[in-house]
């Protein structure tokens, strides 16, 4: 009869065949986390996993450039996410530590597309979420995102490398070899009386023989067997008295863990502060809130003239982001990156503007030192001059000069009315943040082409056709404006008006009105867009190119009239840009109208660096 007893051992993990190591567990579960988020187990349904299926990588401490396996099950449970994963043998130093036991635990790297905030439970409740990678992770954010070694290779493994073996005692086998015993003893009792009678008839030495073997060889080789019997069997009590011993530390241990856990379970309010990476929000590996947001948190607290941190939306993005709200807030950081985003949006908008090389102003004005071409030539040296006074050629001197660019205020601004809730501002905010940005971008660029220079601030700058119509480097279309249409040739006559400046195809822009656009869209020789290639595209509002250079359409000219230029040509290396700050956002109250005004403010220049020099105008003709 053979009786089973439980063992508790440890085995290393299994692994198969290819040397992939097969680990399963919860990716994410529905309790609170270390950031006190709570996924709920309906976020991974629908969209939540649709994206990452088709990559499903994992991912070591969301390290985008240690890829070390691939999810191949998951099941969405009541209690979150249940995911199946294969580890490659080539993640080398993480697969050890996986199979050692040292890492054991998943993180999830997540866009967090829908979340509401509880107020009375201080909990961000994630609704709707889109998941980019799964991370095997030292301390997980959730703390029961735990993994074990997947079912189908653990035989004789249970959870985290301990299991209860079963192992075979066979009592039928120990009493088969008491009976042995004691049928040899009996054998050698009974041997002993046969001499003992055979020497009292014959009065000799005892001398018994059984086959070919006395009766001393065989009670030498019975108590050898008697022995080794015994021995074996010793042997085997103490293996089993080994193996209660293990079962009695097992349990030791098991109590000892199960202690251990319980503690750290009550000092969990103690690990709030230690957070560590789980999500993963849309924005860079660092930014767990999108610009968006943060763009509307800052118009916000503009509006109700308060900080951030005083906004309930500034609030929960910052707890969002894992920002300490009583030490650092990225509060300052969120308003600068606001100020670029609004001037890049401005600059999004710009088809001319962006022509030019630019330039950060230090002042309001810049003083540009520049070298215009000299009139006089090098001399040609004769060679009964080598050697002597002469040999230099004629002295020149370099005529070194500057053109000033001044820094001209560029502002807009918009109303609100008295408004206290942020449900309200938070709907309007970016579409006022774009209607600033699309008036300011507009302003900038109708100032660039066709600005007065009028120093009474009205229109600053000096536009490009103003350029050209004060350098006389205009010329005028033929006949009378009625029938009048621009042309590729008569585009080709402008930039002969350029003189030296009108070379290089690859400086020269020609700017076109939207009537002239039309107009070159009937002339056969006009190649547009999808005739030139990828070429074309290399500029915003590009719609062609004659003799290598591109054409670009602008809504910013003036209505066709008479001496109205309906196109500029020009050398982009004739003009530059400058900036003396970004854009600002500033905000004021007017008690007596009880309204918010939003003032966005910056400060440009545009400077000619050759006075009527790189721009030339077609101009439309008289009646």
């Amino acid at each position: 009869m053979t009786e089973m007893i439980k063992v508790f051992a440890h085995f290393e993990k299994a692994v198969g065949d290819d040397g992939v190591l097969h680990i399963e567990g919860y990716a994410n579960t529905t309790s609170k986390d270390r950031h006190g988020d709570v996924i709920l187990d309906s976020a991974w349904e629908g969209e939540g996993l649709a994206n990452y299926v088709k990559n499903p990588i994992i991912l070591a401490f969301h390290n985008h450039s240690k890829p070390i396996g691939k999810m191949v099950e998951h099941q969405i449970t009541p209690k979150g996410l249940y995911i199946k994963a294969a580890i490659s043998k080539a993640a080398t130093d993480i697969y050890d530590l996986i199979k050692d036991n040292v890492l054991s635990t998943f993180s999830v790297g997540i866009s967090v597309k829908d979340a509401e905030y509880d107020s009375a439970t201080d909990i961000f409740v994630i609704k709707e979420l889109e998941l980019h990678e799964i991370s095997v992770v030292s301390v997980p954010a959730n703390a029961d995102s735990t993994f074990i070694v997947s079912k189908q290779l653990r035989d004789q493994m249970i959870a985290k490398g301990n299991e209860i073996i079963e192992v075979e005692v066979d009592k039928e086998r120990d009493l088969m070899q008491e009976n042995q015993i004691k049928e040899l003893t009996d054998a050698v009792a009974v041997l002993a009386e046969q001499v003992s009678a055979q020497a009292k008839e014959k009065e000799v030495e005892p001398k018994i023989e059984v086959g070919a073997t006395s009766v001393e060889k065989l009670e030498a080789e019975l108590e050898k067997r008697v022995s080794d019997i015994l021995a074996k069997r010793e042997a085997d009590l103490t293996a089993k008295a080994s193996l209660e011993q293990v079962v009695k530390e097992h349990a030791e241990m098991k109590s000892a863990l199960d202690g251990l856990r319980t503690e750290l379970a009550e000092k969990g309010a103690e690990m709030e502060a230690f957070r560590a990476s789980k999500m993963h929000y849309a924005g860079s590996d660092r930014q767990k809130v999108s610009e968006s947001e943060i763009d509307k948190a800052v118009m916000l607290a503009k509006v109700l003239n308060k900080d951030i941190t005083e906004t309930k939306f500034g609030k929960a993005l910052l707890e969002k982001a894992g920002s300490d709200l009583n030490a650092h807030i990225p509060a300052t950081d969120w308003e600068t990156s606001f100020s670029d985003r609004l001037y890049d949006n401005v600059r999004q908008r710009l088809v001319l503007a962006p022509l030019f090389s630019s330039i950060v102003m230090t002042s309001l004005n810049l003083h540009i030192p520049i070298n215009p071409d000299p009139a006089a030539d090098a001399t040609w040296v004769a060679r009964t001059a080598y050697g002597t006074a002469n040999s230099s050629g004629v002295a020149k001197v370099t005529a070194l000069s500057e053109v000033i660019m001044k820094a001209h205020k560029l502002s807009t601004h918009e109303y609100l009315i008295d408004e206290e809730e942020e449900d309200a501002i938070i709907a309007v905010a970016g579409v006022i943040r774009d209607s600033m940005a699309r008036r300011m971008g507009r302003t900038l660029d109708k100032g660039y082409l066709r600005g007065q220079n009028n120093e009474g601030g009205a229109d600053p700058i000096n536009g490009m056709t103003k350029v050209a119509n004060t350098g006389s480097a205009e010329v005028v279309l033929p006949g009378v404006i009625a029938t009048a249409k621009v042309t590729v040739a008569d585009l080709q006559t402008t930039r002969r008006a350029l003189g030296v400046w009108g070379l290089d195809p690859s400086n020269v822009v020609y700017v076109v009105s939207t009537d002239a656009y039309f107009d070159l869209l009937d002339d056969p020789d006009f190649r547009t867009v999808d005739l030139v290639g990828i070429s074309a595209t290399i500029l915003r509002g590009q719609i062609g190119m004659v003799n290598g250079s591109p054409v670009l359409v602008s809504g910013e000219f003036a209505a066709k009239a008479v001496d109205v230029a309906g196109a500029v040509v020009i050398n982009k290396e004739a003009f530059l840009g400058g900036s003396l700050r970004g854009m600002r956002l500033e905000r004021d109250r007017e008690v007596v109208a009880q309204r918010e005004v939003l003032v966005a403010s910056t400060r440009v220049g545009f400077v000619n660096l050759i006075a009527g020099k790189g721009a030339a105008a077609l101009n439309y003709p008289a009646s």
